[in-house]
């Protein structure tokens, strides 16, 4: 993750997208000194569908076919880190999905007929049973985040 955020006021942060992403409050003029600044995070853990966690663990390199237009999409997206994680659990496998974003207004959240869209949408439906081009793609709400001063 990227470093502290400099928060030094009890401002409340202001939501997008009916509350499901959270602005993080910022020092002013910390852009300009130079210090990094946290963006905008969402995370999901999806279950993962009997015999599919090898999908999971080789992800990176199931996706280097489609790095080109990943990086593309990421860039018009504005993100800054997407991480993926297995979890093993009593109850299963879980994978949960992380990312960082500087301007989440600028994601996508429709899906195409391009390679990449088709590679994505059926790795999720494989991997997870979840169709993301009929699910709505909205994060779920942030309930609590805790700031370094």
């Amino acid at each position: 993750m990227r470093g502290p955020t400099g928060a030094t006021s009890n401002a409340v942060a202001s939501t997008v997208a009916q509350g499901q992403w959270r602005d993080r409050p910022r020092r002013p003029g910390c852009r300009a000194q130079g210090v990094n600044v946290m963006g905008h995070v969402f995370s999901g853990a999806f279950p993962i569908l009997p015999g599919k966690s090898d999908r999971v663990r080789n992800f990176e390199r199931e996706f280097e076919p489609h790095r080109e237009e990943w990086d593309r999409l990421s860039r018009e997206g504005t993100f800054r880190m997407y991480n993926v994680t297995l979890q093993s659990g009593p109850q299963g496998d879980m994978a949960i999905y992380a990312m960082e974003v500087a301007d989440p207004s600028r994601i996508r959240t429709g899906f195409t007929d391009s390679p990449h869209d088709r590679w994505w949408v059926g790795y999720f439906l494989d991997v997870h049973g979840l169709d993301l081009s009929v699910t709505p793609g909205a994060p779920p709400p942030t309930i609590f985040t805790w700031l370094a001063e």
